[in-house]
Formats: structure tokens, sequence, C-alpha cells
């Protein structure tokens, strides 16, 4: 349905879903700081959480990091 569309059209549900991405992300976070995560498994939401923020800390070293030339 998306192949051969509307640049702009492509370009708007690009943006819905990375929004989407990041509101999901987002909420996984707040869970990881709540005393109780609403799971079913209450070790799934922290050891996910821990993984998002090993990542975190590679994209904020590697943005630290100054361009090579």
């Amino acid at each position: 349905e998306l192949a051969g569309g509307d640049p702009e059209r492509l370009a708007r549900h690009e943006a819905r879903l990375v929004d989407a991405a990041a509101r999901l992300t987002e909420q996984m976070l707040r869970w990881g700081v709540t005393p109780s995560a609403p799971a079913y498994d209450p070790t799934i939401v922290s050891r996910r959480v821990a993984a998002l923020g090993e990542l975190t800390r590679l994209i904020t070293a590697a943005a630290d990091r100054p361009a090579s030339a």
C-alpha cells in the first residue's frame, strides 16, 4: 500500500510510527521507575529497561564524541 506512494504521505506515516515508538519507549522507562510495573512478570520490565539504559548510554557517548574529520 505504501510502496511507491506519495513522499509526503510516506513522511507523515513515518512520523506517526516514530511517535508511537517513542511513546512506547517512554512508557517502558516510566514503568522502570515505579515500584511495581503492570506486568505478569515483574522482572520483564526491569530487564528491558536495563537494555534501554545501556543503549541510551551508548547513544549519549557517541553524541559526546567529536566528529572525526
